[in-house]
């Protein structure tokens, strides 16, 4: 078991409960989406998003070190976490799990309402770079596509239920795309649009050599901790951008500011 990653949430006399892709010392390990704490969080809202809020409301436990993704996802989507503790449960030990179990596999998800436009690898992101730096989303015909196809599924799906419309987009050099996600977290807190670009992108192998990413809104803790660790093994760490400022606590200080508190425990060695 040493080098395995487990995370598990009792709530309601049901127990949760997610291990991690890989060992900490596979190279196929990728911290932003296969750490256990991560994958459970994910599957509880996956599995009932009605009563999800409520469970992760309980403490969630794991033996194994916070990423910054797992950090920014227990403050957005769940409450509190205690991390490296020595015992792990019986049940977990034995492989045999208990009523309510959750055994997620993050890499075969998809976005509640996926958008039936298509932003394919070899687009030029140019003319999505020019119309966010000017601020007028409504002119990159390959955004305002994506969000209008997104929006208006889900004004079908529930006229009072709207996602935040975000938007990201991630290019190398050429300006080309590499990946791109839409906010389709109104249901399930976990599906903001910077964590579905990063899921789309490791689906199609990690493509590319990533220089920019535009956000349409300022990432909360949770996107920023993603984007921190889905690419702060590359070379050259990609510049992030966004289009509009969120002020709220979620947002305001995250580990993508330099000189906050979650900037200087990312960087301790």
């Amino acid at each position: 078991m040493q080098g395995w990653g487990y995370a598990w949430l009792e709530a309601e006399g049901q127990c949760f409960w997610a291990q991690s892709t890989h060992p900490w010392s596979d190279p196929r390990f990728h911290v932003e989406t296969d750490s256990s704490v991560v994958r459970l969080i994910s599957a509880v809202y996956e599995r009932d998003s009605r009563w999800a809020r409520k469970w992760v409301r309980h403490r969630v436990r794991t033996n194994e070190p916070l990423s910054e993704s797992a950090w920014g996802l227990v403050k957005v989507a769940a409450r509190r976490a205690d991390f490296g503790v020595d015992r792990i449960p019986d049940f977990l030990q034995s492989g045999a799990g208990l009523a309510g179990e959750s055994q997620p596999e993050l890499r075969a998800r998809t976005e509640r309402v996926a958008p039936s436009g298509v932003l394919r690898d070899e687009v030029l992101a140019s003319e999505v770079w020019r119309s966010l730096e000017a601020g007028d989303l409504s002119s990159a015909e390959v955004i305002w596509n994506l969000l209008g196809n997104w929006i208006v599924q889900a004004q079908e799906q529930s006229p009072r239920i709207v996602a935040l419309p975000v938007a990201a987009v991630l290019v190398d050099e050429q300006g080309r795309a590499l990946s791109w996600g839409v906010n389709s977290a109104w249901d399930l807190r976990t599906q903001h649009a910077e964590v579905n670009l990063i899921h789309r992108w490791r689906r199609a192998g990690s493509p590319g050599r990533p220089a920019k990413l535009w956000v349409s809104r300022k990432s909360c803790k949770m996107c920023a901790g993603a984007i921190w660790d889905a690419f702060s093994g590359l070379e050259v760490f990609p510049q992030v951008a966004f289009l509009e400022p969120d002020e709220g606590s979620l947002a305001r200080q995250t580990v993508l500011d330099v000189g906050t508190f979650e900037y200087r425990r990312a960087r301790r060695p």
